[in-house]
């Protein structure tokens, strides 16, 4: 998101948790051998990862997908059910943690995961990258700092959606989850801890495993992360990508997809920019599919999106729809100073969630889940593109 997306968290430090530590984790059952050095940044190296499918309905349309020479890929931030606004001084800390806590659960959740799976049932991308897909779990009461240690789930967006999925028999399985800012704090109207754990996740299609073989997945955290001044001391805004080698009928490209800072902290998110391109335009640099919420308006001259396109990246949008706005976000606006219902439906206005090539074209663009009336599968709108593979 833009300002919004920040994840701003006052506290005293008896009312705060956190941890820096990202997870690194891939679905063992279709990676035959990895090798992962998670939090120096070393790239990961899969020495094969082919994907078993099956005979479900979805395995026509993927035959049909392919007679078009092209593969599809999906981008689409989830939405966590908050932006956060009530811990940022609107009202007392544990008050804005109590009405934060009633609007995620006033989010319809799993439903939106369920419109979320029917947009991608419908138009069965191979690879999909989702951001702020978010773990919410409840704990016993801390009132005392401690690391984050609730392990009652109480809502997986992540799970929800393969869940979605799965009753639409669109075959899908996560090959990469980041964990990110792991935070957690105390609901005394509960009594109970809630704690919320940010993830960036890649999803393939376990259809494909004659066209489409995966290689040397990585993950990585930036450098350089934004910081929010607390009693308790700075707390870290962790932000991340992560790429896959996709093999598609021989042809070979990388997927990558990311969430930078908010434009609440340009310097930090145009240094995430400019990591992000320098590593993509290492030696090995085979042609690039980048996209992701990058939470810089592509409209508005910026130095986080100039730094990209310096890169040799092409903004696909508006390159194939000139003419056309193709705004992603606010579909509606969270943390409503005067709930319920939290939140208010909004008329997008920012372009903020983008799909980039390099040494590659784009045949198609569209956005989904931007219907005019609700309910949205998020308060972002996804985009779904196609690359030809035989560029």
């Amino acid at each position: 998101m833009l300002a919004h997306d920040q994840m701003p968290i006052e506290a005293h430090a008896k009312a705060l948790s956190l941890t820096g530590v990202t997870e690194h984790k891939t679905s063992q059952e279709f990676v035959r051998s990895i090798q992962v050095s998670a939090a120096s940044g070393t790239r990961s190296t899969i020495l094969l990862l082919m994907l078993v499918g099956l005979a479900h309905p979805s395995a026509l349309r993927a035959r049909a997908d392919q007679n078009e020479n092209t593969v599809k890929i999906m981008t689409q931030n989830v939405d966590a059910g908050t932006d956060f606004g009530y811990l940022t001084g609107q009202v007392a800390f544990l008050q804005g943690v109590d009405m934060t806590f009633q609007e995620i659960n006033a989010s319809n959740i799993a439903f939106r995961a369920a419109l979320l799976a029917s947009e991608i049932a419908h138009k069965l991308p191979a690879l999909v990258g989702l951001q702020e897909v978010t773990l919410w779990r409840t704990g016993a009461l801390h009132l005392s700092a401690t690391p984050p240690s609730a392990t009652v789930v109480l809502y997986d967006q992540q799970n929800l959606l393969l869940a979605a999925l799965a009753a639409h028999l669109a075959n899908y399985t996560p090959v990469a989850v980041q964990t990110l800012t792991d935070v957690e704090v105390p609901v005394i109207a509960i009594g109970k801890d809630v704690r919320f754990t940010d993830q960036n996740v890649v999803l393939v299609r376990t259809d494909l495993r004659q066209q489409l073989a995966l290689l040397n997945i990585q993950m990585h955290q930036f450098k350089d992360q934004s910081v929010l001044p607390t009693p308790a001391g700075n707390i870290p805004i962790l932000r991340g990508w992560i790429s896959v080698d996709a093999h598609v009928q021989g042809n070979l490209l990388r997927f990558v997809t990311t969430h930078l800072e908010t434009s609440a902290d340009p310097v930090t998110q145009l240094k995430q920019a400019n990591e992000l391109v320098q590593a993509l335009n290492s030696e090995d640099n085979p042609p690039v599919v980048l996209c992701g919420d990058f939470n810089a308006d592509a409209d508005t001259p910026n130095s986080t999106i100039a730094a990209i396109l310096k890169g040799g990246f092409t903004d696909a949008w508006p390159t194939l729809h000139p003419l056309e706005p193709g705004f992603t976000i606010p579909l509606y606006v969270e943390d409503n100073r005067s709930p319920p219902p939290f939140t208010v439906n909004s008329t997008p206005s920012h372009r903020i969630d983008l799909v980039f090539v390099r040494d590659l074209r784009t045949t198609r663009i569209h956005l989904i889940g931007n219907q005019v009336s609700p309910p949205w599968p998020s308060d972002h709108a996804g985009l779904v593109a196609s690359v030809p593979i035989d560029q």
